[in-house]
């Protein structure tokens, strides 16, 4: 169902673009490739619980590509909106041993991932932009809990949770440069600030969340004129904190956490 809402949202902006084509200034599509490492709230809860007295704790996720379409349309003289979506697919592992009974706890998982945008960009000057927009992102997860005894080896017990639901989403303000260093070769830069409500829905029930963070990235771009196309490669960095919203703490296991999400990118975009 959340793939089928992304595809629709998407069509819709291609829609939104074609029939203003007519009279924009300039309408471009692409598409970007992200190699990014996530660090989400719960690596800690996975490989240390505090139930528990443990040893020999680990969690690891490796990195993985976020890839999907861009969209943009230029109208008047200083006006921009534009469309971003990136989905891809996590995989990670942790496990523990507790000290006070003979068991071995190996836990693994699989996360499909989405992070978009859609945003409003207005140009101050030549080389300084302002922006305003709204970012989408979530997850759903599937999680394999296997408990082995220590003394035999024995798988003693398999735990499995399908397709924990969780989206976050919020505006979002930012500026925006593109300084021109030879030829048609761009520095770019930008950084954002972003409030969010986000929602956790998991085996123990759904969890609120109000989330703030930002956003930064930096690169350079080239046109290559004789095809009217961009590339545009870089490194980008996502932060955000987690705060509960009623205090529970039994559900709100990411309250006063961190969410890590960076990485390096490669755009081209296509001037139609």
């Amino acid at each position: 169902m959340m793939k089928k809402n992304l595809v629709k949202l998407f069509l819709c902006a291609v829609f939104i673009f074609s029939t203003w084509q007519v009279y924009a200034l300039d309408v471009s599509v692409g598409a970007t490739l992200w190699y990014a490492w996530w660090n989400p709230t719960y690596d800690d809860m996975l490989a240390d619980p505090p139930a528990y007295t443990t040893s020999g704790n680990y969690f690891k996720m490796d990195p993985a590509f976020m890839y999907g379409p861009m969209f943009s349309v230029n109208f008047g003289q200083a006006w921009k909106i534009s469309a971003t979506g990136l989905f891809g697919q996590y995989k990670y592992n942790a496990g523990w041993t507790n000290t006070t009974q003979p068991r071995r706890r190996y836990i693994t998982g699989e996360e499909f991932k989405w992070d978009s945008d859609i945003t409003l960009q207005y140009s101050l000057m030549q080389y300084l932009h302002v922006y305003f927009g709204i970012k989408y992102q979530g997850y759903t997860a599937e999680t394999r809990f296997d408990t082995y005894s220590t003394l035999t080896g024995e798988l003693l017990n398999t735990l499995e949770f399908d397709k924990v639901k969780y989206h976050q989403y919020g505006p979002g303000v930012g500026v925006a440069s593109s300084v021109n260093i030879v030829w048609s070769l761009y520095m770019t830069g930008s950084f954002s600030i972003i409030g969010e409500y986000a929602t956790d829905d998991n085996d123990k029930g759904s969890a609120d969340y109000w989330v703030y963070g930002f956003n930064a990235l930096a690169g350079v771009s080239y046109y290559i004129e004789g095809i009217h196309t961009t590339v545009s490669i870089g490194a980008k960095y996502q932060l955000f904190r987690y705060t509960g919203q009623d205090g529970n703490e039994e559900n709100e296991k990411s309250d006063g956490l961190y969410d890590h999400f960076y990485g390096f990118y490669c755009t081209v975009i296509y001037r139609i």
